[in-house]
């Protein structure tokens, strides 16, 4: 394989240990282009090898796939070749497939890889942290799936030309937030029993036609240990879920420049909350008298224009109570 050098077609290359197969063969292809598909990295034994293979030197390829393919050599080997598997920043496409290893190198979430547009990270049981996906400012499709460990996704930043996200098989994860994502469509994950804290703001996207918010749509008894939910941006939200109140454990709502939302009846809230904070939602109205309000400790109201009575007999645990910045029209 290594006398093919000017070869530069490669679409599947098997890894192998005997002479003609192993990964160093790939050093000597500098001309490949297009995409390239590596399985069988279970049969790098060192970071070395993966070394040898040159990938940096590669100037014109766009798609790389490696997978490890059933059991894995060990973690700290796995580790070291992928980092020494780093390619040239003008990658369009990256997957990576039954990686064994907890965490990834720095070099995924590289803000050099200005042109990567598609990210699929599979089959990664060990791996509990992601990389930092917000640096990569191309990036319009990711996709992590049957990473089970994970209990948190990082920081999406400022993707602003992001199109599509697609979680599976992610049931373990306790916080999810997804922020400046306007251009984010598809449906979020549909198994969150284990979800504690969700935030969701500027992904205006996430709203379906009839101004509910898509993650919301179903059986809401799979946010079962959902306590932090926080809302924000999302102009044409008009109502939130009106089976919310079926939650046991929800205790801190938060709703934030959302200036479409309609006045909703309290009684769509969940009883357990225990604070409330409302800001620049301009056709807030709290009608307290509906709801079993007894939980709430908390409650915080800024720029609610419409706002024009409030009724607090009912609150009868009230600690805590900010108006503020509610200038009559």
């Amino acid at each position: 394989m290594g006398r093919l050098k000017s070869l530069q077609v490669l679409s599947n290359f098997v890894v192998g240990k005997n002479s003609g197969s192993t990964i160093e063969e790939l050093g000597k292809l500098p001309m490949l282009r297009g995409k390239l598909f590596l399985s069988r990295l279970k049969n790098v034994s060192a970071g070395r090898d993966a070394y040898m293979a040159n990938m940096k030197g590669k100037k014109h390829l766009e798609k790389l796939t490696l997978k490890w393919n059933g059991d894995t050599n060990e973690s700290q080997v796995a580790k070291d070749v992928l980092d020494k598997l780093q390619s040239r920043s003008n990658l369009k496409r990256l997957k990576i497939d039954g990686y064994c290893r907890t965490s990834f190198p720095n070099w995924l979430g590289n803000p050099s890889f200005s042109h990567l547009e598609s990210l699929s990270i599979s089959s990664c049981e060990n791996c509990y942290i992601l990389p930092a996906l917000g640096q990569l400012q191309a990036l319009q499709s990711l996709e992590i799936n049957g990473l089970s460990k994970i209990s948190t996704l990082p920081a999406l930043g400022q993707l602003w030309s992001r199109k599509l996200l697609e979680l599976v098989g992610m049931v373990f994860y306790r916080e999810l937030g997804i922020i400046d994502c306007p251009k984010l469509i598809g449906e979020l994950p549909r198994q969150l029993s284990s979800l504690q804290r969700l935030e969701i703001g500027g992904c205006h996207k996430l709203v379906l036609p009839n101004g509910q918010l898509g993650i919301f749509q179903g059986d809401v008894k799979q946010f079962s240990s959902l306590s932090v939910l926080k809302i924000s941006w999302m102009e044409n939200l008009k109502e939130l879920c009106r089976e919310l109140n079926k939650l046991a454990s929800p205790e801190y709502l938060e709703i934030y420049n959302c200036g479409s939302i309609l006045p909703s009846p309290m009684s769509y809230l969940p009883a357990s909350l225990k604070t409330l904070v409302c800001g620049t939602c301009r056709n807030l109205e709290l009608e307290s008298e509906t709801w079993q309000s007894g939980s709430l400790e908390s409650l915080g109201l800024n720029g609610c224009r419409s706002l024009k009575a409030l009724s607090l007999g009912s609150f009868h645990m009230l600690k805590h109570l900010r108006i503020n910045l509610m200038p009559k029209n």
